[in-house]
């Protein structure tokens, strides 16, 4: 029985192996050609800030032609999920504004053969930072609100070059777009708090400084509710480090913003995101500009001209204090004048005011320059009567350093000096030409750099003011030229300037981004 089951599986293998030798050359096997990603001496991990180009050209090694294959590039957050991942490209060779989240990630590569489905990958280590402190550039562009950053060289020390990140409100935030007009944008930082607020004329959002994602709508903003067809936001403002004294790399928390003619505050820092009802401004100047500042004893002041009386007034944004008439001259008869600009000015003055003014009816091409003190109620410090300066009733460009005894205006799209003596009190006759403007530019805003300097990599301090930013606009686009001031000496500007930027909208303003 045995032999028999034995000579039984010698017959059955026989046949079996008669069978693949009669069968020999019926099948057409195909070698299957090289295809990988070759990464041989080429960098495999890379690291990039937000808003930064990112170019990377792989080599594929593929027997079958180019044409045959299609590409894919993915980013996978550390640790990864199969489950979770980001398109970033579809071309071979990646060149893509990296506007993804900061984080570690595996950016995976992958080439398809679209006739056989095979596929060669690779995956390269990416390291995506947020963006540094620079300048934010708040424009207009396509009817939407957006803003872009300047992170320039000579203002940041570690800095190996200039970087311009553009469209980054709408690159994040695709889903809810800013409509209408800027009106303002600001960087604060405390010990407590940091963000980005950017206002339209019916709207407010609060940003993530890290990754830039609305963390605040409007309604999360306000205590009483603002229904949108009663918005009229006229102006925004978030203070900066402006303690010169204590060189301060933070600002003060405090926030405001006017709707109509009621002011609304965010008292500090420790408080909630929610802004309050302050004050209610029964006759609010027509070319409104609010000037709240840092005081000398840390608190914050909302600063207004009343209309009805000719006064300055100031209210203490802590517990929305009533205003308080900062100007009391008793036995001088108070100008009928209206307000044209109101600024944060030091120029010996410590905590002061600077304040362009006209006239009103027949003296309406009147212009005066004042200074007031911030804090304490009394006279005006300086004033000057500047209707002769070139251009300056058509002026409606201002801006006032807080280091030392220097105006700016615009007018005929250049740039103009107002000189005046602090320890003298008086004005010059006449201003300077400072920068004779760019053909075909349109000035459309300027702002002087208000950082004092530290923490930004610099081997000294005392850059608050050192660098004026003028944004300009030719109808398509708008360019920012950034100018040295010469603070210690004459307060003029150095013509050649440090650094133009271009790919804006039409710019409204600037703030810092610490």
């Amino acid at each position: 029985m045995k032999k028999s089951f034995q000579l039984l599986l010698i017959c059955i293998a026989a046949a079996a192996f008669a069978g693949c030798y009669a069968d020999k050359g019926n099948y057409d096997y195909t070698e299957i050609g090289a295809f990988y990603i070759d990464t041989e001496g080429t960098t495999t991990n890379f690291t990039v800030s937000m808003f930064e180009r990112l170019e990377i050209s792989p080599k594929v090694v593929f027997e079958g032609g180019d044409a045959n294959l299609t590409y894919l590039w993915k980013a996978y957050p550390t640790p990864t999920s199969s489950l979770i991942s980001i398109n970033i490209s579809t071309e071979k060779n990646l060149s893509e504004i990296i506007t993804i989240a900061p984080q570690t990630y595996f950016l995976e590569f992958s080439a398809t053969d679209v006739n056989t489905g095979r596929k060669a990958t690779f995956r390269y280590d990416l390291r995506v930072e947020a963006t540094d402190a620079g300048m934010m550039v708040l424009y207009e562009r396509n009817g939407l609100t957006d803003f872009g950053l300047i992170t320039p060289t000579f203002i940041f020390g570690n800095a190996t070059q200039d970087k311009v990140s553009l469209d980054i409100y709408t690159s994040t935030n695709p889903d809810y777009p800013l409509t209408g007009r800027p009106v303002g944008i600001g960087g604060n930082k405390t010990t407590q708090v940091e963000h980005i607020t950017i206002c339209t004329h019916n709207d407010i959002v609060r940003l993530s400084t890290l990754d830039y994602s609305i963390t605040h709508y409007f309604s999360d903003l306000v205590l009483e509710p603002i229904p949108p067809a009663q918005r009229n936001i006229v102006f925004y403002f978030c203070p900066q480090a402006m303690t010169i004294t204590a060189n301060r790399d933070v600002s003060n928390g405090s926030e405001q913003f006017m709707n109509h003619n009621v002011l609304y505050n965010r008292a500090n820092a420790t408080s909630s995101a929610h802004m309050y009802f302050n004050e209610t401004i029964p006759n609010p100047p027509v070319a409104l500009d609010l000037a709240p500042f840092m005081a000398i004893d840390g608190l914050c002041y909302a600063y207004v001209f009343d209309r009805n009386s000719n006064r300055l007034m100031s209210s203490n944004t802590i517990g929305g204090a009533a205003l308080q008439n900062l100007t009391q001259e008793p036995g001088v008869p108070i100008p009928d004048m209206d307000i044209v600009y109101m600024g944060r000015c030091a120029g010996g003055y410590g905590y002061a005011i600077s304040i362009i003014f006209k006239g009103k009816g027949a003296d309406e091409n009147k212009r005066y320059f004042y200074i007031a003190e911030g804090i304490i109620p009394g006279p005006y410090l300086l004033k000057g009567d500047i209707s002769a300066y070139t251009g300056i009733v058509q002026a409606e460009l201002f801006t006032m350093a807080m280091q030392g005894p220097v105006a700016y205006y615009v007018a005929n799209n250049k740039i103009y000096q107002i000189r005046f003596n602090p320890i003298a009190g008086t004005v010059e006759d006449q201003a300077v030409e400072a920068w004779p403007g760019a053909a075909g530019e349109t000035i459309t805003a300027m702002e002087f750099l208000r950082h004092p300097g530290r923490n930004l990599g610099l081997t000294g301090l005392g850059i608050l003011d050192k660098y004026l930013f003028v944004a300009t606009y030719n109808g398509t686009q708008g360019k920012v030229y950034v100018f040295e001031v010469n603070l210690q000496t004459d307060g003029s500007l150095v013509q050649t300037p440090v650094g133009v930027y271009s790919g804006f909208g039409k710019v409204k303003g600037f703030s810092f981004k610490y």
